[in-house]
């Protein structure tokens, strides 16, 4: 399985911005839990079918895989437009990951890679000082 992390959030004169659609579901996870966004990552996958559903006939339903970060932690989360499921949080304090199954998607990734992935964002994430320092006072 082949897939690539884009980062499609940037921070310009005191704002955090992005693609209107994925940034507007980071921003309703966020507030859903209380966190203050520090940066978005979009998955892609070479394989279309992964954490997408049948959607009629032959075609699927395209969701964005997005990862939201935050100053502690980040999560994977499915975007389907209306509906946005969380799928696995990763703690970065001891890279310690939690899931939340239960949409069955034509695929799935191994837990190794969804751990694999998170930490990436992770690291992307933490690249964001400036952000961190502004939002937490650190």
């Amino acid at each position: 399985m082949n897939y690539n992390i884009q980062k499609i959030s940037k921070f310009e004169n005191g704002m955090l911005s992005g693609p209107f659609s994925p940034m507007e579901a980071a921003k309703r996870i966020a507030i859903n839990l209380d966190e203050k966004l520090v940066c978005l990552c979009r998955i892609n996958f070479d394989d279309e079918h992964y954490f997408n559903l049948p959607d009629g006939g032959k075609d699927i339903t395209h969701n964005d895989i997005l990862v939201t970060c935050f100053a502690q932690w980040c999560v994977l989360s499915i975007d389907g437009g209306v509906n946005i499921m969380n799928y696995a949080a990763l703690f970065y304090e001891d890279d310690e990951i939690e899931f939340k199954k239960g949409i069955i998607y034509l695929k799935i990734t191994d837990d190794n890679i969804t751990k694999e992935i998170l930490i990436k964002c992770k690291e992307i994430c933490l690249t964001e000082k400036e952000i961190i320092n502004i939002y937490y006072n650190i």
